[in-house]
């Protein structure tokens, strides 16, 4: 299933020892054709293209071959694709999903949904 992550406002600077990052909360939407929560097996690949305009250019794809989520856990679960040498990261918040909403064919335990998201990439302050 796809989902489409749309910037919120125009993003947090914060600076830490890697240097200054502006950090966009990210709002979850579901792609045309979709329907309820998005499931997400324990074992699922994610693969985001992150696109700054129009141009293909401008376009940068991240990915993670497996997000690897524990079976056994209540707690939100974090994962990253990208990275600092990338100059982009995405930061993705996992949920298990309730026993009445498992994915088809498998156990609750072995299926989450996408509750939060955020992308950070570097910049560089306007010189005046």
């Amino acid at each position: 299933e796809e989902v489409c992550l749309i910037p919120v406002g125009t993003g947090t600077p914060f600076q830490n020892k890697e240097g200054s990052f502006r950090r966009f909360k990210m709002s979850i939407g579901q792609v045309e054709g979709s329907s309820g929560k998005l499931s997400v097996y324990h074992d699922a690949k994610a693969v985001a293209n992150v696109s700054f305009d129009s141009l293909s250019a401008h376009k940068k794809t991240l990915a993670c071959d497996n997000l690897n989520l524990p079976l056994s856990s209540s707690k939100k679960e974090w994962r990253q694709l990208g990275s600092l040498n990338e100059k982009l990261i995405l930061q993705l918040g996992f949920v298990r999903l309730e026993s009445n909403d498992v994915c088809e064919g498998e156990t609750h335990s072995s299926c989450y949904t996408l509750c939060q998201a955020f992308l950070s990439q570097p910049f560089v302050e306007d010189e005046k």
